[in-house]
């Protein structure tokens, strides 16, 4: 055979444009289904509280407003896990409308169930709808101190306990930030009340004579107050 022929013998076929190869019809299995359920509007879930607030907790004379003795505080609960024997989750409140606490806190609505949990978000004095002056708050700034404002959780917790015929029930403390401070100085200043506090962020040792944010030595000043505490 000669070489042409030989050629024309094996010669391949022209090839078409190519094609990626076809899908497989078989899906893949689904993501596995989480404990937890997505949070769908907390807000559902809960109801909305209001309380006469003392104005000021530390002091027997009479406030500088006449008729100012105590004002209505917004707090809210979400007892849709909670059981007789579970503890109270308390969120401390802190600089802004509770709305906004109660809406991004996953942390307790995700863990309630497995606690049997009953959830309480308190609105921080003088912030959201908790302002005792109104539209004057400004004017009577003397009254908004984390001192005043751990008083009233106090009161708060109290009076819930005492509604729900639950003395004994066990309370934690959640906050971050002004609000991580305050569960840690809540559970600091009141251990009668409070028995543990989830602190996030909490500079509770950055202060003016104590230890400087980033200053060489602060994880030793820490280490201090965690021991000492």
């Amino acid at each position: 055979m000669c070489a042409a022929a030989e050629a024309r013998r094996f010669k391949r076929p022209p090839m078409g444009p190519w094609r990626p190869p076809a899908r497989s019809a078989v899906r893949a299995p689904a993501p596995p289904t989480p404990s937890h359920p997505r949070l769908h509007d907390p807000l559902k879930k809960c109801k909305e509280h209001w309380r006469d607030a003392r104005l000021d907790h530390f002091s027997w004379s009479a406030p500088e407003v006449p008729g100012a003795a105590t004002f209505k505080q917004r707090y809210y609960t979400c007892d849709k896990h909670w059981r007789r024997d579970g503890p109270i989750w308390f969120y401390a409140g802190n600089e802004a409308d509770v709305l906004l606490y109660l809406n991004h806190t996953g942390l307790m609505f995700e863990n309630a169930r497995d606690f049997g949990a009953l959830l309480v978000f308190a609105e921080h004095r003088y912030y959201g709808r908790s302002k005792p002056f109104g539209a004057d708050t400004r004017k009577h700034m003397g009254w908004l101190t984390a001192e005043q404002a751990m008083a009233d959780y106090a009161e708060l917790l109290t009076e819930i306990k005492a509604d729900l015929d639950a003395p004994d029930a066990p309370v934690i403390v959640f906050g971050g930030s002004y609000g991580g401070m305050l569960a840690a100085w809540f559970r600091m200043k009141y251990p009668h009340i409070v028995d543990g506090a989830i602190a996030a962020s909490a500079p509770i040792w950055n202060f003016y004579g104590e230890v400087r944010a980033g200053a060489s030595g602060a994880g030793r000043g820490w280490r201090r107050v965690v021991h000492a505490h």
